[in-house]
């Protein structure tokens, strides 16, 4: 984000720039290893051929990776303002196999003051795919000065 908003200036429906990336196999692969999670379903394509789960073929995305997608939303915005993620949850809703794009969006749904021009944001994120099909949804709290 180029300018540099204060928490005075944000109001109820100021949407944070998106944030997009396609995702591989190689990606699940990785986050199996940063996480300890290597579970078939997202790591081992013949298996998850056999077993479809979800209802597909594919493997699919770690739920935890499509999270760090709404987190990097969050965090390209506020970072650069001096900001900081106090909390954040995230509900996944649909399966993401390989070769989706995942675009995370949000939006300030409430402002909470603590003093005059000071307390804290509440996002709500949502994050699709290329179809447009919602495969997240969530919500952050977050801190700008």
């Amino acid at each position: 984000m180029s300018e540099k908003v204060k928490f005075a200036e944000v109001t109820v429906g100021t949407r944070l720039p998106e944030h997009k990336r396609r995702v591989t196999q190689e990606d699940f692969d990785r986050m199996a290893v940063a996480s300890l999670d290597y579970n078939p379903v997202h790591v081992n394509p013949s298996w998850a051929k056999r077993a479809k789960v979800f209802g597909i073929e594919p493997t699919v995305a770690h739920g935890m990776m499509t999270m760090t997608f709404q987190g990097s939303m969050i965090a390209d915005w506020i970072y650069p303002l001096g900001g900081e993620l106090r909390l954040m949850d995230s509900k996944f809703t649909k399966p993401v196999p390989p070769g989706d794009t995942i675009t995370s969006s949000g939006e300030v749904v409430e402002i909470h003051y603590t003093s005059k021009n000071q307390g804290f944001l509440v996002v709500a994120m949502t994050s699709v795919n290329q179809k447009g099909e919602t495969v997240a949804v969530g919500r952050a709290e977050v801190v700008i000065p």
